[in-house]
């Protein structure tokens, strides 16, 4: 694949060496990329847990915790959010040995340093496979909804690259949710005028089980906080954490909407919709 058939990519660059750290930034930039750079797995885990990326490039040899422990770390998280995370691998081995115990922490390619450029290219495009060349293809990109940090409310090429590429499945899966969630927002919404804490807590289960398909990170952590402090927690942190869901899905509303807008303009008889 060639640079420039992937999109602009936030990327989270994790390396304690001051020198890669600006070399490695410096390559994802001359590829039109934004690098976000910490120096430890820990602060990289953070940042994930804050932040919104598409990539992220792990040294192995990290103080405070390294980057085998972080991908633990951060795959252990993603049973919860339902989000898959790419990770690169840089290390300075390029041995099977290396290589094996990267893959079997759950990192999902490796490059050797001193790196090319085309080195770097080639295995973020690789992580990216073929939801990249999908989306590349659809010349109207859809709109990310307005938010105060400017971070997408969902991540449609993940969702794309868990459903095999099937533009057509997912143009069905996100039609069904804008038909079905209007309808739970209105009785969340109920709910909460009638401080009704068991129905809040079964609605904010269902619609943390539907926004997860997106890795629409966000809301799904908001209709999770809700269910929990749905049954005993103070009612004013209640009313704030709703009103905080009913944004965040608004938000993964609009994109949904402007992804199915550009889908149809780029291809109308291409699917179901």
């Amino acid at each position: 694949m060639a640079v420039t058939s992937v999109r602009p990519l936030r990327v989270l660059v994790a390396e304690d060496n001051a020198v890669n750290q600006m070399f490695t930034a410096r390559q994802l930039e001359r590829q039109g990329h934004t690098a976000r750079v910490v120096s430890n797995g820990q602060l990289a885990t953070d940042a994930i847990r804050h932040e919104v990326f598409d990539v992220v490039l792990m040294d192995l040899g990290m103080p405070v915790m390294d980057g085998f422990e972080a991908v633990r770390e951060l795959r252990q998280l993603e049973q919860q959010t339902g989000r898959h995370l790419p990770v690169i691998a840089l290390t300075a081995s390029a041995s099977a040995h290396d290589r094996d115990k990267c893959l079997a922490v759950g990192m999902d390619d490796f490059i050797c340093k001193p790196f090319q450029a085309e080195d770097l290219a080639a295995a973020v495009a690789r992580v990216l496979q073929d939801a990249a060349h999908i989306f590349a293809d659809i010349e109207t990109p859809y709109r990310v909804a307005p938010e105060s940090n400017g971070t997408p409310a969902c991540d449609l090429i993940s969702t794309l690259k868990r459903l095999g590429g099937d533009l057509n499945f997912l143009k069905q899966l996100g039609q069904l949710f804008l038909d079905t969630v209007p309808e739970q927002l209105q009785s969340l919404r109920t709910a909460m005028q009638n401080r009704n804490r068991k129905l809040i807590g079964d609605l904010a289960h269902s619609i943390k089980g539907s926004v997860r398909h997106f890795f629409a990170a966000s809301a799904f952590d908001s209709a999770q906080r809700l269910e929990v402090i749905s049954v005993t927690g103070d009612i004013a942190v209640i009313e704030q954490t709703s009103e905080r869901l009913l944004h965040e899905v608004e938000r993964l509303r609009t994109e949904l909407l402007s992804m199915l807008f550009s889908v149809r303009e780029a291809s109308p008889n291409s699917g179901v919709l």
